[in-house]
């Protein structure tokens, strides 16, 4: 597959599988981590398009990611959207520490989807309700 590369960094296993086939249905690869610290390395090793990051994960959460992505000139040109369920969230305070984007859990799928096109390069299509 040639399609941009998305590091989907999500601990709930179910919640992944489901965010990588909806990218995969999509056109993009998607490359998975479970945790902050394999996030990390993935970012650096795989050098994807975009980053979909959950703010809470084991191993580092998704604050350390932010701060080791932004401590390398290659992490600071990724995107990072944000996708947590938990609404005390300061979205001003994580577009400030590098993200572009911050979904709350349950995400409207055809916003997130939109989003997730524009900032990996390619040409958001109209979408249809489901």
């Amino acid at each position: 597959m040639t399609g941009k590369k998305i590091l989907v960094v999500e601990d709930h296993k179910d919640s992944c599988l489901w965010i990588s086939a909806v990218l995969r249905q999509s056109g993009f690869n998607a490359v998975e981590a479970g945790d902050g610290t394999m996030a990390v390395q993935l970012a650096h090793s795989e050098e994807p398009d975009l980053i979909l990051l959950d703010m809470h994960l084991p191993c580092g959460g998704g604050d350390f990611v932010l701060d080791s992505l932004q401590k390398k000139p290659a992490g600071k040109k990724i995107p990072v959207i944000i996708m947590s369920g938990d609404t005390d969230l300061d979205d001003e305070a994580l577009r400030e520490m590098g993200a572009v984007a911050v979904f709350h859990k349950p995400v409207d799928v055809h916003a997130f989807l939109r989003t997730i096109k524009e900032w990996a390069g390619k040409e958001a299509p109209e979408l249809t309700p489901a």
